[in-house]
């Protein structure tokens, strides 16, 4: 009763209650500063104006268009900016490259979240000026396309730059981007960003003959994360550098931590390391790969599949490889696999020696068609039931193909990224 009265009270005295309302964002709108963007007649024609009024848990709702920008987005409030239609393709945010030079957006706020967009042409000039595309220092990235995004002299991420426990990549198509020197033409993932169910696809490098460092990381680098998971994704014919040149992992480079989980990586071409490249470092912080398929991947160098020069002191061990399929990569001097890497129940193309580990294999895994690029393991396969039931299988997880990843009826794991369905299906009990 006495808050009925007190709320009466309010309105009788002209006191308005806050209630959050959305933002409109279209190309067609008559920019009604006075109302705030709260409707599609009045929204704003620039994506930063409705930001700015956005309070935290509205959603800021972009039509269908292309917005050029003029400088980059910047989002610090944990707010939802989201596609009207959903589909990207419909909502182009173009960084407008060489008409502007700056990134397309910078995320801020472990409650946002940017969804349903092509984010393209975004470029980072100068030195030390990461993520051509976007920038998160916290807040989800779900459902986007990052393309044709550039980094420059020692900036990393060509699409996305990602640092934090708070930053999560997730859905999202990185595909096309590029990146002068340095690290990671496609994401750069530092101290535990997340990135998940991705198509990290076509990222390179544009310079050749690169002088004053390495490069490392075509498709993705992963950097001190040690709570990183890249899990679910297809890792797929990103290239690293010239044939020369100190290049490593011309797929993804992993240094001091983080795992490689549930992911095909394929086609992917590097100096060192066409596939993965792992470090560690001193003292040593390994880094693992878990239910891999590493297939057709091509370093000039050495390691075509899985390289690791460096293990930081422990000439054992820079990278776990456990439940892996290794398969068909090569370099110039032959068929290779590991540096200090140490490899349990997975398949691995040795001849004579056995590299570190357990439970290897060097069969042919029977791929169900290896030359039209299915790599999902036929009936006759050696790779079925002959992986180990790690900790994060307990709680549901599933395959790449978003199958239940332990066999119920055998306990079981397969190697590689996919498991074998008998029947076509794996049901999930509860």
């Amino acid at each position: 009763m006495r808050r009925t009265i007190i709320a009466i009270l309010l309105v009788s005295a002209g006191v308005l209650i806050a209630k959050g309302a959305d933002r409109y964002v279209s190309l067609k709108g008559t920019n009604n500063f006075a109302n705030q963007f709260t409707d599609w007649a009045g929204a704003a024609t620039q994506i930063q104006w409705a930001v700015n009024f956005a309070q935290a848990g509205e959603t800021v709702w972009v039509s269908n268009g292309t917005y050029y920008l003029t400088n980059q987005i910047t989002i610090t409030n944990g707010i939802n900016l989201k596609s009207f239609s959903g589909n990207r393709a419909d909502t182009i945010i173009n960084g407008n490259h060489p008409g502007v030079t700056n990134r397309c957006m910078t995320m801020n706020h472990a409650a946002l979240v940017v969804e349903g967009f092509t984010i393209t042409n975004g470029y980072a000039p100068t030195n030390n000026q990461s993520g051509g595309g976007v920038y998160i220092t916290a807040g989800t990235l779900r459902n986007c396309l990052v393309t044709g995004n550039h980094v420059t002299n020692t900036g990393v991420g060509g699409g996305i730059y990602a640092i934090g426990i708070n930053s999560m990549i997730t859905n999202c198509d990185i595909i096309g981007n590029v990146m002068f020197r340095g690290g990671a033409a496609g994401a750069y993932l530092y101290t535990h960003a997340q990135l998940g169910n991705c198509r990290i696809m076509y990222n390179w490098t544009s310079n050749t003959n690169l002088s004053g460092g390495a490069g490392y990381g075509g498709g993705l680098s992963v950097y001190y994360s040690t709570n990183t998971v890249i899990c679910n994704s297809l890792i797929i014919s990103n290239r690293l550098g010239g044939r020369n040149n100190p290049e490593y992992g011309g797929g993804v480079y992993m240094y001091q931590g983080g795992t490689l989980r549930n992911c095909l990586v394929m086609g992917n071409f590097s100096w060192l390391g066409g596939g993965v490249c792992a470090h560690s470092g001193s003292p040593a912080i390994y880094n693992n790969i878990e239910n891999c398929t590493i297939v057709s991947n091509y370093a000039t160098s050495s390691c075509g599949g899985i390289g690791s020069p460096y293990a930081g002191g422990n000439t054992n061990r820079a990278v776990q490889v456990n439940n892996t399929i290794c398969y068909s990569n090569r370099n110039e001097v032959g068929w290779a696999y590991l540096g200090n890497a140490v490899f349990s129940n997975s398949l691995v193309p040795y001849t004579g020696t056995l590299p570190g580990g357990n439970n290897l294999t060097n069969k042919n895994p029977l791929f169900v068609d290896f030359k039209g690029g299915d790599f999902r393991l036929t009936k006759e396969s050696p790779c079925i039931n002959v992986g180990f039931a790690q900790s994060w299988m307990s709680s549901g997880s599933v395959d790449l193909d978003g199958f239940s990843r332990i066999d119920r009826f055998a306990n079981q794991v397969d190697l590689g990224c996919y498991e074998h369905h008998p029947n076509g299906l794996m049901f999930k009990m509860r």
